[in-house]
């Protein structure tokens, strides 16, 4: 974590501190015209568990389709409208690294920070895209929080950051808000769904994008000067553009993505979670259905309150939807093929109730 409070470096004296001697490791630069979400967080986890960081660095720039991201140890539920974006086609991924969840576009720029556990900077790396900003625009308020956030203005967040790391390879990567979508920002990490769990949730925060405090910025501009800088912290460099779901040259790099854009992997991951919703019945009144859900699956269903109307209907969905994906479109096609037993006008009821909680 970089110093308390917010640390603002000028571009001028950056390279002037002893603490920013270059590095005696060569620096590789990859950058990507691919965009699909999971082949990229794929390249990171095969650069992750396949390359030996001891004696270079790395960086690598890519940015993605419309996505939202979630932390190792979210709930999708919690974090964003999954049955709207799974409509919309707009991607749910879940990252092998921690934090909380993002939005991608083609106006959001990712950066990815790799090195061996003994050159693990963060703060460090934050500081060259800071640098480059000011370069470019030197009179943009930029600044790095405690919570390793870049701040616009001391107000609006435009980068975040999560991190993995492992014995030998580590990696720190972070987003930058470019000119991405800001309705669209909003609209897909927003959930409401009354959900109790442990998993990690997001702190919402205040967001902008560079392009409204100056709009001569560019990916192209922004992502050469940062690249500049970085190449000019080590005593050598290459740059390379790549592919990456390239076997060739990353073998093996399929399994990856596959695993990666799995239910199993995206929502089955999720730590478990209770969720109930309460709705009247005219002639019941208020009726409390609870369901818990465990690795993606439905493990318990509860109605309460348990009257002999209820009985036989509750035992029905309790034997039936246990074991169920919590998805929409299986609890659709499980609730709508069952024949419901003596009050259907109440098991039907009941069953919408349930399709609620996922839209």
């Amino acid at each position: 974590m970089c110093a308390r409070g917010l640390l603002r470096n000028s571009a001028s004296n950056y390279f002037k501190s002893p603490a920013r001697r270059k590095s005696t490791k060569k620096c590789i630069v990859y950058t990507t015209k691919a965009t699909d979400p999971y082949q990229n967080l794929a390249f990171e986890d095969w650069m992750y568990e396949k390359v030996d960081f001891s004696s270079s660095n790395c960086l690598f720039i890519w940015r993605n389709e419309p996505s939202v991201i979630i932390g190792r140890h979210q709930n999708p539920w919690k974090e964003c409208p999954v049955t709207d974006l799974l409509r919309r086609e707009i991607h749910i991924c879940r990252r092998r690294s921690g934090g909380g969840a993002v939005y991608h576009d083609l106006g959001n720029i990712n950066f990815t920070f790799f090195s061996d556990r003994s050159s693990y900077d963060r703060c460090s790396n934050l500081r060259v895209i800071v640098a480059a900003l000011q370069q470019l625009s030197p009179n943009l308020d930029v600044a790095i929080n405690k919570r390793d956030d870049i701040i616009l203005n001391d107000r609006h967040k435009i980068s975040g950051s999560s991190s993995k790391l492992g014995r030998r390879s580590t990696y720190h990567h972070c987003t930058m808000l470019l000119d991405a979508n800001k309705t669209q920002v909003i609209k897909t990490l927003s959930a409401k769904i009354d959900i109790t769990c442990k998993a990690t949730s997001s702190v919402r925060s205040s967001v902008l994008n560079l392009v409204d405090a100056d709009n001569h910025l560019t990916f192209d501009l922004i992502c050469s000067k940062v690249v500049d800088i970085y190449q000019r912290k080590h005593t050598s460099s290459e740059v390379y553009e790549i592919s990456t779901n390239d076997e060739k040259l990353l073998p093996g790099v399929g399994k990856y993505r596959e695993e990666l854009s799995s239910w199993e992997w995206i929502f089955g991951k999720t730590p478990e979670f209770s969720l109930k919703r309460e709705f009247l019945n005219e002639a019941l009144g208020k009726i409390l259905i609870q369901l818990h859900v465990k690795k993606g699956f439905i493990e318990n269903v509860e109605i309460i309150p348990g009257l002999d109307e209820m009985v036989a209907i509750t035992t029905f969905l309790q034997t039936r939807m246990v074991g169920c994906r919590f998805s929409s479109q299986d609890l659709t096609h499980l609730l709508s093929s069952l024949v419901p037993p003596l009050d259907q006008k109440l098991y039907r009821s009941i069953s919408d109730n349930i399709l609620s909680f996922l839209q």
